[in-house]
């Protein structure tokens, strides 16, 4: 297998299901048990980001979506979180 995930070894990209089988070959050399797609991993990151208080509208963008009404239509089990955050930040700058 070449090194590189999403190139073959005449430079050709490879297609989606081409880089999962690589991606999962690489999780399996690292011993990880439980083995995600490339999507699982791009989901999981969305959802971190989120959790981490990034706005939906940044979160949007960094994933490539139209708009943000995409995101919040896959994430918005996050917002009510985020929410709360913001509840907090608003009253501790009110004083």
């Amino acid at each position: 297998m070449d090194d590189n995930l999403f190139i073959d070894k005449n430079h050709y990209v490879l297609n989606e299901t081409a880089t999962n089988s690589r991606f999962k070959v690489i999780q399996r050399r690292l011993g990880l048990t439980k083995i995600i797609s490339q999507h699982g991993l791009r989901h999981n990151v969305a959802s971190r980001l989120l959790a981490n208080h990034l706005s939906i509208e940044y979160v949007s963008q960094y994933l490539g979506h139209a708009n943000s009404e995409i995101t919040r239509k896959f994430y918005v089990h996050l917002l009510p979180e985020q929410k709360a955050v913001e509840d907090v930040r608003l009253l501790e700058l009110l004083g």
